[in-house]
């Protein structure tokens, strides 16, 4: 039995490997995101979350709130927003949430959120357009005098993800380290880690289409990377854009691209009680498909 099962798991791979020699794979940087039923951008291989989960205020970083990207399956960045340091942890401050207004004519979503304690109102935008993602802070009055080199746009990347990977920010060239060992600073009282690198336009793993993800700053400011576990073991890379004084309006803007397969599908994932089943009670597993998926007439089980 066990002679056989190995046969036909090497007849199996052989004819995998002779099918994609034979198929050529095509990635775009173009996605045509849409705000669909479920209020989160959608296209092929690609999804923006704008709040869809809330922070959690009794575990603050746990890092599934805020602005999120789920790339071919994976949520590979999160907690895209305004925070106070550049690698907030989990006591760190939090906005508290107002109001989210989707708008799916126009294609994006408005979060109304503030600090009560800097009295300090903003509005977080996720627009899709022009083949990318635009995330934009916009303000009515300028950034109160406390939070001057302390509020930025933040979002946070997943360090497993990209591991051995490289990142280019304004041309220069670097690794993602599987070890944090940067120069720490001090900012407004706490310590801090330094940059990584600093820019206008960041490449994140341009050596992997299907995590390859670019930022630029579509205005004067700037963007850095900072590696998070240099203050905290959950720490994760960084990227952040200091918000302005004495600017109303859209004060930082981000626009945000990710490299996609056109023909990608998520594996089927099978779902069952994890509570478990009454005795009498059917077991019942639920099979979940791509919808780009074509199921199968039956189901063996093993």
């Amino acid at each position: 039995m066990k002679l056989k099962a190995i046969i036909l798991c090497m007849g199996v791979v052989g004819c995998l490997i002779f099918t994609c020699c034979g198929k050529s794979t095509s990635f775009s940087r173009n996605s045509h995101l849409a705000l669909n039923d479920s209020n989160y951008f959608e296209t092929r291989g690609l999804n923006f979350f704008v709040f869809s989960n809330l922070y959690d205020a009794t575990f603050d970083d746990s890092k599934i709130s805020a602005v999120e990207i789920i790339h071919h399956g994976i949520r590979t960045a999160t907690n895209g927003d305004v925070r106070m340091n550049p690698t907030p942890g989990q006591w760190d401050k939090l906005p508290k949430f107002v109001e989210r207004i989707p708008d799916k004519e126009h294609n994006r979503i408005d979060v109304m959120l503030e600090y009560p304690e800097y009295n300090f109102e903003y509005k977080l935008t996720g627009e899709a357009r022009d083949g990318g993602f635009y995330l934009s802070v916009n303000v009515d009055k300028p950034l109160p005098e406390a939070l001057h080199g302390i509020a930025g746009l933040n979002m946070e990347f997943m360090p497993p993800v990209f591991f051995g990977h490289s990142y280019i920010i304004d041309g220069k060239h670097g690794l993602f380290p599987t070890s944090p060992a940067d120069f720490m600073t001090t900012i407004n009282g706490e310590v801090e880690p330094t940059p990584m690198a600093t820019g206008k336009l960041i490449d994140i793993a341009p050596d992997e289409p299907l995590k390859h993800i670019t930022i630029r700053t579509t205005d004067d400011n700037n963007l850095s990377l900072f590696d998070g576990r240099n203050k905290q073991q959950n720490g994760n890379f960084v990227v952040r854009t200091l918000l302005p004084a004495g600017k109303t309006g859209k004060i930082a803007e981000w626009f945000i691209t990710a490299e996609t397969q056109s023909d990608w599908v998520r594996k089927p994932v099978v779902s069952y009680s994890q509570v478990g089943y009454h005795p009498t009670q059917k077991k019942v597993a639920v099979v979940e498909l791509d919808k780009n998926d074509k199921p199968l007439s039956t189901v063996s089980l093993y």
